[in-house]
């Protein structure tokens, strides 16, 4: 199934990198990749992890994971498993711009890091603080609105062009 920046609210992060798409196939509820198992739908389980623990047969590794949707964007992957075991081509289709604004203050958090960015009304939510010297933040511009973080910098840059 092909996904695109559209239909993002179907994937379960996160996500597992496959490499490529030619070896993948679905027979009698277990999803190959070559003659190794990435889900086996035939055993009990609501998740991927539970279904793998279970499963007789030999495992491909899901060596690359894509904890969230900037991840998922910036992977040079484009075929993946979901959480809950849903396999998908990601396409990306669309050009945004990422225009970069001066950081004006980290407010850290439990588990998460919000950062006050000029020209911005909304704190941004990330991960983790910005590593020290850095003091810009690149954010993806999504029909003329700031959506994500994409990068932070250390002076500030010409704004760019991505497809997501």
């Amino acid at each position: 199934m092909e996904i695109t920046y559209n239909k993002l609210y179907l994937v379960n992060f996160p996500v597992f990198a496959l490499d490529s798409m030619e070896q993948v196939d679905v027979i009698d509820g277990i999803l190959w990749h070559g003659n190794l198992v990435i889900d086996d739908r035939n055993q009990i389980g609501e998740t991927l992890g539970e279904r793998r623990l279970q499963t007789p047969h030999k495992l491909f590794k899901l060596n690359t994971a894509c904890e969230d949707l900037m991840e998922l964007l910036q992977s040079k992957h484009k075929l993946f498993v979901d959480f809950k075991g849903y396999c998908f081509y990601y396409k990306k289709t669309k050009f945004v711009k990422v225009k970069y604004h001066k950081i004006k203050n980290v407010i850290e958090k439990d588990t998460y890091s919000l950062i006050v960015a000029s020209e911005t009304v909304c704190p941004i939510r990330v991960k983790r603080p910005p590593p020290i010297g850095k003091g810009w933040i690149g954010l993806i511009y999504f029909n003329k609105t700031p959506w994500l973080p994409y990068e932070y910098s250390e002076s500030y840059c010409k704004d760019l062009r991505r497809k997501i």
